[in-house]
């Protein structure tokens, strides 16, 4: 990957949503951090896609449709994701946006690699896709810079779903292709976190937990997925009653050195018995 250092880019961007034409930055500069060599942020985006495309989402793809976003909470990103930002230079708050972005792209990239449509239909429509960054209000703002092939203008937008749905499908009709599966965005996320109750047996183990995402994240950067310091996706639980979701992780190891892993799934009231 070529070297980024100190290299900004700017556009002047025709933008259908906003007043008038503006510039926005859309590679991050960010130098050197922590003896890691900057890199774009398209690094974050290709190691999720790697984490995606190896999941086997069943839900993904139906005769009827094709979930290009969807936060299921199985695989949604946690507090410590924005690690690899992190490494690359991107700091606070930043972080957290250019991974949540990042993540949301890989996981639609992803379900399009699953999906019927043929890739040279939406394949320089995702490769062509930015980040764009701006400050509004003394905050950054980071949102999809989105090219349309035809007229090469500029889509900034907040929805990549409705953006990537336009620009596919309309290289469907003008291929004369038979109507392909909807592409959607599902808006069902469940009740959120729940309370569950965590027992172990014997009692005196510490206790962490990890999602099926933040394990495999760590296993394709070549991380001991079950390092509870090293992966970066495990989280202590302090209490008897955590608030999880989804599929979960649990470890538990006791004063002794033994150890218990567990693939669990959260339903509200359960209760987990952890034995060593």
């Amino acid at each position: 990957m070529a070297n980024l250092r100190d290299r900004t880019h700017r556009l002047s961007i025709s933008c259908r949503v906003c007043a008038s034409a503006i510039t926005i930055l859309l590679s991050h500069n960010i130098g050197v951090a922590g003896g890691v060599e900057s890199r774009d942020w398209r690094a974050i985006k290709d190691l999720y896609l790697q984490v995606h495309s190896k999941a086997d989402y069943e839900w993904i793809v139906t005769p009827s449709h094709v979930d290009l976003g969807h936060c299921g909470s199985g695989f949604a990103i946690g507090p410590n994701d924005q690690v690899l930002a992190e490494e690359l230079g991107f700091t606070g708050e930043d972080a957290a946006k250019i991974t949540l972005l990042a993540h949301e792209l890989a996981f639609a990239e992803a379900a399009l690699g699953k999906s019927p449509y043929p890739v040279r239909l939406w394949r320089r429509i995702v490769d062509n896709i930015e980040i764009s960054r701006r400050e509004w209000e003394g905050e950054s703002v980071f949102e999809y810079a989105i090219p349309d092939p035809n007229t090469q203008t500029v889509e900034v937008t907040g929805s990549l779903v409705y953006e990537l749905d336009r620009l596919i499908n309309r290289e469907v009709e003008e291929a004369g292709l038979s109507p392909l599966p909807i592409l959607s965005s599902s808006d069902e996320c469940g009740g959120g976190n729940v309370p569950v109750y965590i027992k172990t047996e014997p009692d005196g183990a510490r206790v962490w937990y990890s999602s099926d995402f933040g394990r495999m994240r760590c296993e394709l950067r070549g991380i001991a997925s079950d390092d509870v310091v090293a992966c970066g996706s495990w989280f202590e639980i302090t209490g008897e009653f955590p608030k999880l979701a989804g599929i979960v992780h649990l470890q538990a190891k006791w004063p002794n050195g033994d150890l218990s892993i567990s693939r669990r799934e959260v339903v509200p009231e359960a209760t987990f018995v952890l034995r060593r």
